[in-house]
């Protein structure tokens, strides 16, 4: 099972890139078991398919829907097709957890407009790769929060214990 404040995040961000035009394929999530004990891949072929397989935990509105720490999800690698330009464009990045992705692009529009396209097509670009680290660190700081905790928030408050956190470590390590 995946850590709903996790897969939470990173379904509301893909949901939001949608809504501003990028539709997200061939996701991939780079997962390390809550028990930091080795790391294993989830696929998905759209947005769809990460709600379809994750239903159960996406659409759990109980108060304590938060207590159960699963294991900690990033996105790994990802497909975009930018529906906001006029001419056929798509943006993959790989290996994203590394903070220097790899980037690869499809794009097709008229030859005599190249350098409008291009400046066009980098500004999609660093936009979608700066989304996409930005998302990284929120999961970051959401797993090292988790792993921070020296109780469970369903039992009691978090003004109950010190600041001091248990793991001093940071989730990273395990990439």
């Amino acid at each position: 099972m995946l850590d709903i404040t996790l897969i939470e995040n990173i379904y509301i961000f893909l949901t939001n890139l949608e809504t501003d035009g990028f539709i997200a394929s061939e996701i991939n999530l780079k997962v390390i078991k809550k028990t930091r004990t080795g790391t294993y891949y989830k696929k998905y072929k759209t947005l769809a398919d990460l709600y379809a397989q994750n239903k159960a935990i996406l659409d759990n509105i109980k108060p304590n829907r938060y207590c159960g720490v699963g294991d900690y999800c990033f996105i790994e690698n990802i497909k975009f097709e930018n529906t906001v330009a006029t001419y056929l464009s798509e943006f993959m990045y790989y290996n994203l957890t590394s903070r220097t992705p790899k980037i690869r692009d499809k794009t097709n529009f008229v030859y005599n407009k190249n350098n409008f396209y291009d400046f066009d097509k980098s500004k999609y670009i660093e936009y979608l790769k700066d989304s996409l680290l930005g998302n990284l660190d929120s999961n970051i700081n959401l797993a090292n929060t988790r792993l921070s905790s020296y109780v469970d928030a369903c039992y009691v408050t978090p003004v109950y214990v010190d600041d001091i956190p248990r793991v001093s470590d940071s989730i990273e390590n395990d990439f």
